[in-house]
């Protein structure tokens, strides 16, 4: 199988996410990944390859479903997309959530959607929140229904 390339790698920061998420000590992972602590922390911080082979077993150690682990990958690589395009430049949030809306019903990207809810959640108040939130409600019931991370979604945005 391939080796997953380091770089701006969007598996590794997956695993971050789960791997602090699922709270599962290193030395487990290690062991049931059959991994040394030097190569798994490496690919961790995006210094190294790993086999597919051995990135399958440590998100298998996680406890994670494989296609869970990829979907959060793909999302965290639309994340970058968006913000790669509109960097340098001032996006309003009202421009940022219809953006994302257009977006999504175009495309079925959840990335965009989930970006600007992270946004939402750093930057407005309550009030603004409610209101972009209910802006944006059918769109998020309709994700919630078709994706994996719907209870993650509802916990915080519900």
């Amino acid at each position: 199988m391939g080796q997953m390339q380091a770089g701006k790698n969007y598996y590794s920061d997956a695993l971050k996410y789960f791997f602090h998420e699922k709270n599962i000590s290193v030395k487990e992972i290690l062991t049931e990944a059959n991994i040394s602590r030097s190569r798994f922390y490496a690919y961790l911080n995006g210094e190294g390859d790993l086999a597919m082979t051995r990135l399958m077993s440590i998100v298998t150690a996680l406890g994670v479903d494989f296609d869970e682990f990829l979907t959060y990958a793909m999302l965290l690589r639309h994340e970058n997309e968006i913000a790669e395009v509109i960097s340098g430049q001032f996006v309003s949030l009202t421009d940022s959530v219809t953006q994302a809306v257009s977006l999504y019903q175009n495309s079925h990207r959840v990335g965009p959607i989930l970006q600007v809810l992270h946004r939402i959640n750093l930057t407005a108040s309550a009030q603004e929140e409610e209101q972009y939130i209910q802006n944006m409600r059918a769109t998020i019931q309709e994700i919630i229904g078709t994706t994996k991370y719907c209870e993650k979604m509802k916990s915080e945005y519900f």
